[in-house]
């Protein structure tokens, strides 16, 4: 009734039907008192004889709820006449009928972002000097709609984890179908098969047979279960002095307490770091790595990676080679492996899992972002066998002590499950297409002044700018704006420029991204 009354529809009656309910119609008396409820049986059958039968077994309710209507229909106004003379349309009701509130629909629409700016509070943004957001109405495909009408192509995948496209219909009919069987149930002694479908299909795809899946929330606490996991591996073996972690300049493994101190991003995370645990950080360089473990033998527990492309770092790349060395360092050492595929997963890079690229066989594997296509937040982390064994034991104070409210959320999981049916289709084609049109579109510019450097994996393409500042750039909003005026959403990496569009592009938006990354490119490197 309420959403009724704040579309200029004031309902007169309300009318359940089906099975006598006095329960729901004295919700509805409380809620809106001055709304008239009816209860009304279907016939048995749609054929004349019920019907007719229906109807007069009920035909004082009948009649009063038509004598409502009737005298309804006679007093209200003529809003589509009153509107053709250029008079202006009766006003909205202020308050629904249950006594909320109410602006009119194009009242609301056109303060949502001022609301937003003294109600919300959002991530990587200044509360000093905020841009305005853009109010996204809905979403279809690579296309954002706005309120003022404009559809601007999501190059970024919404942050990397629309995959396939928004709103695609195989995993919302997946989500749909899910609805009418769950809503949540715990994890922790229960157990559905969406959850335990989608953990096989993962498994499948891994180097090793057997293994586990964790679930968690988002990539950050997947990497958290990583890490407590690592440095639990080492107690149940004996040794508990590992507790020093390896990571690598450039890295972003999220912003969680353990995720940072992996990350160890100075402006990200600088203001933290007395609070952080011991984690070093070297160049993406295998010969710096065996140094680094020669140096502290028996003390690391673990190197983490994100494998081919450091996202949030600045879409930071390496080679195959590199990482299949890295890996070999662990392996020599006895060190384990965490491949932080949070972003890397799901076919970005050209294979459904960075690693594969490179041949190895990680230990650990954090996934998230797109495990569910984008629609809902999922993430997990896959344990090797090897792994896995040092918690078969009877002893209970071993246990892996971690848990989440909405551990593997079945509504996820079987959206889940339905999109890696749709990855298991096969992806190289559809990458290996974008993978192209980006190395003859952007590739190029990397000769032209005031760029850097063009970096091309998969879907993934960035152009790093000649400016000051790293991620703080003045640049990045500067590019952002040139962007929506291009009909392009992008959100630069500070002076990195870079586009990631879901697998499900059309060519005719692969151009126009294109087209504005080159065109904001050639404004903000533009001598003055």
């Amino acid at each position: 009734l309420a959403a009724l009354a704040s579309h200029a529809m004031r309902p007169v009656a309300a009318v359940l039907v089906g099975p006598p309910d006095p329960y729901a119609a004295a919700r509805i008396a409380m809620q809106a008192p001055e709304t008239p409820v009816f209860l009304l049986e279907p016939p048995r059958h749609y054929d004349a004889p019920s019907i007719a039968s229906a109807a007069a077994a009920q035909h004082p309710t009948i009649e009063a709820l038509l004598a409502i209507a009737t005298h309804a229909a006679a007093s209200a106004p003529q809003p589509h006449a009153a509107r053709a003379r250029g008079d202006a349309a009766p006003p909205l009701p202020s308050e629904s009928a249950g006594g909320t509130r109410h602006t009119s629909r194009s009242t609301e629409a056109a303060s949502w972002a001022e609301r937003d700016r003294v109600s919300v509070w959002h991530p990587y943004t200044s509360l000093e000097d905020p841009e305005p957001p853009q109010v996204v109405v809905s979403a279809q495909d690579e296309f954002l709609t706005l309120e003022d009408g404009r559809r601007v192509i999501d190059a970024i995948s919404s942050w990397w984890t629309i995959l396939h496209g928004h709103r695609h219909p195989v995993l919302m009919r997946a989500l749909a179908q899910a609805s009418e069987r769950y809503d949540h149930v715990q994890f922790a002694g229960l157990t559905h098969r969406p959850g335990v479908e989608l953990a096989e299909a993962m498994l499948a795809t891994m180097p090793w047979r057997g293994g586990l899946v964790f679930y968690s929330d988002d990539g950050s606490t997947a990497v958290e279960v990583a890490l407590k996991m690592a440095y639990q591996y080492w107690c149940h073996r004996g040794e508990p002095e590992r507790t020093q972690f390896v990571a690598f300049d450039g890295a972003y493994h999220g912003d969680t307490f353990g995720a940072m101190a992996v990350g160890r991003d100075p402006v990200f995370f600088g203001r933290f770091e007395p609070l952080l645990f011991q984690a070093r950080r070297l160049p993406v360089s295998p010969e710096r790595l065996e140094d680094a473990l020669r140096a502290h033998r028996g003390q690391v527990a673990a190197v983490i990676l994100e494998p081919l492309v450091q996202g949030a770092g600045g879409m930071r790349m390496h080679t195959p080679d590199t990482l299949r060395a890295i890996h070999e360092v662990t392996r020599r050492h006895g060190v384990l492996f965490i491949a932080d595929e949070v972003m890397t997963g799901g076919g970005r890079t050209g294979e459904l899992w960075a690693h594969r690229s490179a041949g190895i066989a990680p230990d650990l594997v954090c996934a998230g972002k797109t495990i569910a296509g984008g629609v809902l937040p999922l993430a997990a982390t896959l344990a090797s066998p090897d792994v896995v064994a040092a918690w078969r034991t009877s002893d209970p104070t071993r246990t892996f002590f971690h848990g989440h409210s909405f551990t593997a959320h079945p509504l996820a999981c079987a959206v889940g499950v339905a999109n890696w049916r749709l990855l298991a289709s096969g992806l190289r084609e559809t990458t290996g297409a974008i993978e192209r049109f980006w190395m003859d579109r952007l590739a190029p510019l990397c000769d032209r002044p005031g760029i850097r450097d063009v970096r091309v994996r998969g879907t993934i393409a960035a152009i790093e700018l000649d400016a000051a500042g790293g991620y703080l750039a003045g640049v990045g909003r500067h590019v952002r704006r040139l962007g929506l005026e291009h009909g392009v959403l992008l959100r630069p990496l500070g002076s990195v420029l870079y586009a990631m569009p879901p697998l499900g592009v059309s060519l005719a938006s692969l151009e126009c991204i294109a087209d504005a990354m080159t065109q904001a490119v050639a404004a903000v490197s533009r001598p003055s």
